[in-house]
């Protein structure tokens, strides 16, 4: 049986505003070229650059990711081969293709892994284990695994501290068991659909609350001992209460449509902006700093755009083909996983 699937409006551009969040967090050229055009220059780049913050990004990835994950299958569908074929190929494809890529520009696949790519480990690790999860959550709910999980990766964060203070410390295992609370309210946020359809000015504060919290704990994390492992989880609370009403103000107004469109290839934009944003200066090493400023942001986006159509769009092609294809041996009296 194929899961029920829906699509919902304005998911796909809060994907490409997180993303566009990273690379702009990213962005290295902005404060040295600030520093050149004077003090007040740089204090409004210091401004900016505080007011952007990339981990917060990916925290709101993980739940939209566990929603994607679980909305399909909440009502206790079978989860066949077919699904684990689908989630492998389009994440693992663009993966692989970034990871051979990004050393050509000179960034190590190590530094590629610390600063982007181990939140994509910690999603392959959420996807295999997501049947066990959801096994787990028929027993005990999805709201008490959630609490269970929040428990373990707070207790997780203070035995086994980030050296670096970030959200990761680069070893898969212990960076999955942090995040997985988040992933989980994806989940939970599935089970609470259908939504409530919430007025513009209500969905505006609501933004405003997520900016908010989200530049709170990054000032927290560097100027207080508060750091990422701990606020982060505390702000997925927030951010799971915002995209219920985000999820359930896109049902009546539409977001625009370019911003939509764009969401399509924030996965691109995502896993190869660092390669994407090197590769301009290892091309022309010798423009200004200026004209690299300037350009960095746009060139990016040309790039991974073009990165979309040539590995990310094959791969989505592919892992359909591939998953119904395995639908279709189901049929034909395969057993499914569960």
């Amino acid at each position: 049986m194929v899961p029920h699937t829906k699509r919902f409006a304005g998911l796909d551009a809060i994907r490409f505003v997180c993303a566009y969040a990273v690379t702009s967090a990213h962005n290295p050229s902005s404060l040295a070229f600030a520093r050149e055009l004077g003090p007040t220059a740089e204090v409004i780049a210091k401004i900016l650059r505080d007011s952007v913050n990339g981990p917060a990004a990916v925290i709101v990835f993980f739940i939209i990711s566990g929603f994607c994950i679980h909305l399909p299958y909440r009502a206790g569908q079978p989860i066949g081969i077919d699904y684990f074929v689908r989630r492998y190929l389009r994440i693992g494809i663009p993966l692989c293709a970034a990871l051979l890529i990004s050393p050509l520009v000179g960034i190590p696949a190590g530094d590629l892994v610390k600063s982007v790519l181990w939140s994509l480990y910690c999603e392959l690790v959420y996807y295999s284990i997501y049947p066990l999860l959801r096994g787990a959550a028929t027993r005990v709910g999805w709201l008490t695994l959630t609490a269970l999980a929040f428990l373990l990766a707070f207790s997780w964060a203070i035995v086994w501290p980030s050296p670096w203070g970030s959200y990761t410390t680069a070893n898969v295992f212990r960076d999955s068991v942090i995040g997985l609370p988040c992933w989980l309210m994806g989940c939970l946020l599935a089970e609470r659909e259908p939504f409530r359809v919430p007025s513009t000015r209500g969905i505006w504060l609501w933004r405003g609350a997520v900016f908010i919290a989200s530049v709170s704990t990054l000032e927290l994390h560097f100027h207080t001992r508060v750091r990422f492992a701990v606020s982060l989880n505390v702000f997925a609370i927030l951010v799971f209460f915002w995209l219920s009403r985000e999820l359930g103000y896109g049902q009546k107004h539409l977001p625009w449509s370019w911003l939509e469109r764009a969401g399509a290839w924030s996965y691109s934009l995502y896993v190869l902006h660092p390669a994407a944003g090197r590769l301009q200066s290892f091309l022309f090493p010798s423009w200004p700093l200026g004209v690299t400023w300037l350009l960095r942001i746009p060139l990016t986006l040309l790039t991974c755009y073009a990165f979309y159509r040539a590995v990310e769009k094959p791969s989505h092609r592919l892992a359909r083909a591939a998953a119904n294809a395995l639908r279709s041996s189901d049929v034909a009296g395969v057993p499914p996983l569960a």
